[in-house]
């Protein structure tokens, strides 16, 4: 499996394209994501799904239009947490006012493992940032949306947010043992072992 990050949109969110046998899935999708779409049409790669790490504009205000771009016409599947399904159904109405468009996913996930065409993932719940926030293992990679980032983690200063549900979380993925390729929502690549070595908001857990 191969993979690309491209940083898309105002806040240039992390939108990631992982890809097998001529098959992708998208996972974030930021209003503005037309380096993604080019990257699709570029390689002929056929769109399978689009997954959410959680509900936030920033990450799903994208979806409709790359649905439209790149979904040849065909009923794509978009998984969110359960928990912020409303959060992307309303992902026009941000505080910040950034343009976005409203995001329909019409699958919500919990714990678990889960497939789509080729591709299987391990489901996280990982409440915190917002109340629906996953992180999807695949393979060697950990995609962590806004819980984990290099060196910090999300805010937890929304009022959609769970700031008590956090230290659980990143408990969860410092307690998996595999050093992944860690992709974030905004920022750089980095290492789950090199988070778990530096990253001062895991200090408490790590040590």
């Amino acid at each position: 499996m191969m993979y690309r990050v491209f940083a898309q949109g105002m806040l240039q969110t992390n939108c990631i394209v992982l890809q097998r046998d001529g098959n992708c899935v998208v996972v974030d999708c930021a209003y503005g994501s037309s380096d993604v779409e080019s990257y699709i049409a570029r390689n002929s790669l056929n769109l399978v799904a689009v997954l959410l790490t959680h509900g936030h504009f920033d990450h799903c205000g994208g979806v409709q239009h790359l649905l439209q771009s790149c979904g040849n016409g065909k009923d794509i599947p978009v998984f969110v947490g359960q928990k912020d399904l409303l959060l992307a159904q309303n992902a026009s109405k941000n505080r910040w006012h950034i343009p976005a468009r409203d995001c329909f996913p019409t699958q919500t996930l919990s714990e678990g493992r889960f497939s789509v065409d080729n591709f299987s993932f391990d489901v996280l719940e990982t409440p915190g940032h917002t109340a629906g926030s996953v992180c999807y293992v695949c393979e060697d990679l950990l995609l962590c949306g806004d819980t984990l980032f290099r060196n910090s983690v999300g805010r937890t200063d929304f009022p959609e947010s769970q700031p008590l549900q956090l230290k659980q979380s990143l408990q969860k993925l410092c307690s998996l043992q595999k050093n992944y390729t860690l992709l974030c929502g905004h920022g750089q690549i980095s290492t789950l072992d090199s988070e778990k070595k530096n990253n001062p908001y895991l200090y408490d857990i790590t040590h």
